[in-house]
C-alpha cells in the first residue's frame, strides 16, 4: 500500500518552480555579498580599454586598399557560400555537443537535487538556457560587430551599417548552434543521426562554396552579413529560423538526459577550474572528454622503424579518431583560406590564421603533451629527456603534410592559381610549422605554479600586481605569437604583389628569419632543461654573494 501511495505522488502534477527561482536568488545574493566591486570594475576597466584598443586602434590602423568594383562583386558573389559554411558548421557542432548532453553545463547541485525534484524540468532549465542563450548573442554579436568594421574598411562603405548586419549575421549563427544543440539534447538524438544530419549541412554548404550546388539553405546567414553591400529580404529567414530553432530546444529541455547531464557537470566543473588556472593542457584534455574524443583501440597505419620515441610517436598519431583527424583538416584549411585572404589584402586574417594553426600544432603533439604529463617516463630512459621531446617534432611534422595538401586544394576550388597558389601553399606549410611550434612551447611551460614562482623563480608577492599581471598575459599570448610567425611573410607577398613583384620572392625573402626562430624553437625544446638548471645554479650563486 504505500509503494502504491509513493508511485501515485511521483506520478502526479510537478510542484511550481517559484520557490526554486527565489533559492537560486538567494544563492546568487550571497555568492555576490562578499564581492569586491572596486576589483571588477578596474577588471572591466581592462577588459573594455582592450576591447576598445582593439576596435578603434587596430581596425583604424589597417592599410588595406579599397576592393575595386571587379573584386567586389566576386567578394559578393562569392563570400555568402562561404559565410554559409561556416553557418554550417557552428549548426554541425551543435547537433553533435547536444547529442552528448549539451550545451548546459550546471552545477552538480542542480543535478543531484533539481532534476530530481518533482518540479519540472523546463521550467527549472529555463533560466540556466537563456543566460547561455544570452551569452551566445553578445558574442557572436560583437565578433560580428568587429568583423563587419574591417569588411566596411575594404568596401569602403559606412561603419555603421556593416557594423550591424555583421553583428546580425554571427548572433544568428550562434544562435542557430544552440538552438541545434538544445534541439538535439531534449529529444535525445543519437550520435549517429546528429553526425549524419550535420555532414549533409556541411557537404551541401562546401558544395555551394564550390559552385556544384547553385543554392543552399545555409547561405541565407551569408547573405544577411552582406546586407549592405546586396539587400537580400530573403536573408530575414535565417534570422527566423534561428530564432525558431532556439525556440524548439526551449520547449524540449524537459527531455535532457539525466546522467549525460551529471557527466557533463563533473568535467565542466574541472574545466571551468582548470581555465581560471589558465592550464591549458588541463583544457584540452578535459575537453576531449566532453566530447568524448577517445583514441582509436586498432591504429590505422603501422609505421615501421626501430627508434623507440618515433615508434612511440606514431603510435600515438595512427591511433587519432576520426573526428579529431576532421577539425585538423578543417582548422588546416580555414588557416590556409585565411593566408589566402590576407594575400588578397585583408590582413586581419592573421589572427584566424594564427590561432587555428596553433589550435592543429597542439593536436598533432598529442604524443610529446603526453611523455610531459608522465615525466616518469622519460627519466627511466638513458636518453635526456630534451632529446627525447625533440624527437617527436618530425612525426608530427610528417603527419600534417597531407592535411596541409587538402588546404592548397581548397584554395585552388576558392581562385588560387598560379604564382598566388605557390605562395599561399608555401605560406600554410609554414604557418602548419609555427603553430607546432608555438604548440611545442605551450606545452613546455605549462600550467602556471600555485605557489607563485614566475618570472625566473621571483616570488610575485614581491612584485607589484601590475607586473605579474603583464607576465602571465605574457606567458598565455607569447605561443600563439609564436604560431603567428608565419603571417610575416604573407604580408611581405602581399607587398611585393602591389608593387609588381613576384610574391613568393617576397615570401621567400621574409620567410628566412622565420625558419631562423623556428630553429631556435627546436633548440629551447632541446636544451629547455639545461637552460633552467644554468639559471637556477646563476641565482643561486648570486644569492650567495662574492667570496669573502
Amino acid at each position: 500500500m504505500t509503494v502504491d501511495l509513493v508511485l501515485a505522488e511521483l506520478g502526479g502534477p510537478a510542484v511550481d518552480a517559484g520557490a526554486l527561482h527565489r533559492l537560486r536568488d538567494a544563492r546568487r545574493a550571497n555568492r555576490v555579498a562578499d564581492t569586491d566591486w572596486f576589483e571588477l570594475a578596474y577588471r572591466a576597466y581592462l577588459t573594455g580599454f582592450g576591447a576598445l584598443f582593439v576596435v578603434l586602434f587596430l581596425v583604424g590602423a589597417i592599410g588595406d586598399s579599397v576592393l575595386d568594383p571587379a573584386a567586389r562583386a566576386r567578394v559578393v558573389d562569392h563570400a555568402p557560400a562561404v559565410i554559409g559554411l561556416l553557418a554550417a558548421v557552428a549548426i554541425a557542432v551543435g547537433l553533435r555537443s547536444g547529442s552528448r548532453g549539451g550545451p548546459l553545463a550546471l552545477e552538480p547541485a542542480e543535478v543531484r537535487h533539481v532534476l530530481l525534484s518533482p518540479v519540472d524540468r523546463g521550467r527549472a532549465l529555463g533560466p540556466l538556457a537563456l543566460t547561455q542563450i544570452r551569452h551566445a548573442l553578445f558574442v557572436g554579436a560583437a565578433s560580428g560587430a568587429v568583423i563587419g568594421l574591417v569588411a566596411a574598411r575594404r568596401f569602403g562603405d559606412g561603419r555603421v551599417p556593416w557594423a550591424l548586419s555583421g553583428g546580425g549575421a554571427l548572433a544568428a549563427v550562434a544562435l542557430a548552434g544552440h538552438g541545434a544543440a538544445l534541439v538535439a539534447s531534449g529529444h535525445r538524438l543519437a550520435r549517429s543521426w546528429c553526425t549524419a544530419i550535420g555532414l549533409v549541412l556541411v557537404a551541401g554548404a562546401a558544395a555551394n562554396v564550390a559552385d556544384v550546388l547553385p543554392w543552399w539553405p545555409t547561405r541565407l546567414f551569408g547573405d544577411l552579413a552582406l546586407w549592405p553591400a546586396r539587400s537580400a529580404p530573403v536573408a530575414l529567414l535565417a534570422a527566423a529560423a534561428a530564432v525558431g530553432l532556439s525556440a524548439w530546444g526551449w520547449l524540449r529541455l524537459r527531455g535532457v538526459e539525466l546522467e549525460a547531464a551529471e557527466r557533463r557537470t563533473a568535467l565542466a566543473g574541472q574545466l571551468r577550474f582548470a581555465v581560471t588556472m589558465r592550464d591549458l593542457r588541463t583544457v584540452v584534455v578535459l575537453h576531449r572528454l566532453l566530447a568524448q574524443d577517445h583514441a582509436r583501440t586498432a591504429p590505422w597505419f603501422t609505421m615501421p622503424g626501430r627508434r623507440p620515441v618515433w615508434r612511440r610517436a606514431w603510435r600515438g598519431i595512427t591511433r587519432v579518431p576520426l573526428g579529431r583527424l576532421t577539425r585538423m583538416t578543417v582548422l588546416t584549411v580555414g588557416a590556409g583560406l585565411a593566408m589566402l585572404g590576407v594575400l588578397r589584402g585583408t590582413t586581419p586574417l592573421v589572427v584566424v590564421a594564427a590561432l587555428a594553426s596553433f589550435v592543429v600544432g597542439l593536436d598533432a603533439l598529442e604524443t610529446l603533451a603526453q611523455d610531459i604529463d608522465q615525466s616518469d617516463r622519460a627519466d627511466s630512459t638513458p636518453r635526456e629527456r630534451g632529446l627525447v621531446h625533440v624527437h617527436h617534432l618530425l612525426p608530427a611534422t610528417i603527419a600534417l603534410l597531407p592535411m596541409v595538401a587538402v588546404a592548397v586544394g581548397a584554395q585552388a576550388i576558392v581562385g588560387a592559381r598560379g604564382r598566388e597558389l605557390v605562395a599561399v601553399a608555401l605560406a600554410v606549410l609554414l604557418g602548419m610549422l609555427c603553430g607546432l611550434g608555438g604548440a611545442a612551447v605551450s606545452l613546455l611551460m605549462g600550467a602556471p605554479d600555485p605557489m607563485g614562482r614566475t618570472l625566473g623563480g621571483s616570488d610575485p608577492a614581491m612584485l607589484p600586481p601590475e607586473v605579474t599581471g603583464v607576465a602571465t598575459l605574457l606567458r598565455a599570448v607569447w605561443p600563439v605569437m609564436l604560431s603567428g610567425l608565419a603571417a610575416l611573410p604573407v604580408i611581405a607577398a602581399l607587398r611585393a604583389k602591389r608593387r609588381g613583384a613576384d610574391p613568393v620572392g617576397g615570401l621567400l625573402a621574409a620567410g628566412l628569419p622565420v625558419i631562423v626562430a623556428l630553429a631556435v624553437v627546436a633548440g629551447y625544446v632541446r636544451f629547455r632543461d639545461d637552460v633552467h638548471l644554468w639559471w637556477q645554479k646563476a641565482r643561486a650563486d648570486a644569492m650567495k654573494g662574492p667570496p669573502k
